[in-house]
C-alpha cells in the first residue's frame, strides 16, 4: 500500500483504514458509476442558512437516499451554499436529482419564512415570471468525479470549508455539524444517508 495520496488529504482518519487503503492503492483509477460534485448558491449569496435551514437540506439528502434516486458521499451546507459528492442511481439522471433537491428545499424554506419570518421571504421575491419566489442561483455547478483522487480532492475541499480564511467558522473540520467531515474523520454516524460504497467499489 502506498501512503503517498494520503499525505495530500487532510481529511482521512486511522479508523478509516479499509476506506483509506483502496482510496491509496486505486487512487487514480478511474470510477466505472457516475459520480458528481455539486454546487449550489443561496439567490446573491444570501446568508440564510441557520440550522433550521441546513437541517431542512440534510433531511432532503436523507430523503433522496431512502427513495433511492442519489447516493451521498460526501457534503457540506455552508451559510449560503451547498457542495454535494453524489452519484444517482442507475435509473435517475443527474440533472433530475438537481432539481428535485432545489425545488423541494426551495419550497421548504419558503413554509419556514412564511410562518417565521415573512420580511426575509420577500427579499426571495422572484422577478422572474416562472415563480413567485426565487431561493437558488439558476446556475449551480455540477462536475463530474473521474477518479478517486479527485474524490478526496473534493472530500478535502467541502470538508476544510468552514476553517478557510473567507468563513473562519470552527478551528477544525469535524467542529462544522453540517457536514460529513465527523464521518470520515471520527467514523460517526450522525447523517445515515452517507455512503463510502461506490467510493470503495469499482
Amino acid at each position: 500500500m502506498t501512503s503517498e495520496p494520503l499525505s495530500n488529504s487532510k481529511f482521512v482518519s486511522a479508523d478509516f483504514l479499509p476506506l483509506v487503503g483502496v482510496l491509496a492503492d486505486h487512487s487514480n483509477d478511474p470510477l466505472t458509476l457516475g459520480m458528481f460534485f455539486f454546487t449550489a448558491t443561496i439567490n446573491s449569496w444570501k446568508l440564510v442558512f441557520n440550522d433550521v435551514y441546513k437541517k431542512i437540506v440534510t433531511d432532503s439528502l436523507q430523503w433522496l437516499q431512502d427513495t433511492k434516486r442519489a447516493r451521498i458521499h460526501g457534503f457540506i451546507v455552508m451559510p449560503n451554499h451547498i457542495h454535494l459528492l453524489w452519484s444517482p442511481y442507475p435509473y435517475y439522471d443527474v440533472a433530475k436529482i438537481e432539481n428535485m433537491l432545489l425545488s423541494f428545499t426551495a419550497h421548504a424554506f419558503k413554509k419556514q419564512l412564511a410562518l417565521n419570518d415573512p420580511g426575509m421571504l420577500n427579499e426571495y421575491v422572484s422577478t422572474q415570471h416562472d415563480r413567485k419566489y426565487h431561493f437558488w442561483e439558476r446556475r449551480s455547478r455540477t462536475i463530474e468525479v473521474m477518479s478517486r483522487a479527485i474524490v478526496l480532492q473534493k472530500l478535502d475541499y467541502m470538508h476544510l470549508n468552514p476553517i478557510s480564511g473567507r468563513w473562519c467558522l470552527v478551528s477544525l473540520p469535524e467542529q462544522y455539524n453540517f457536514s460529513s467531515a465527523r464521518f470520515y474523520l471520527l467514523n460517526e454516524k450522525s447523517f445515515p444517508f452517507l455512503s463510502i460504497t461506490l467510493i470503495i467499489f469499482k
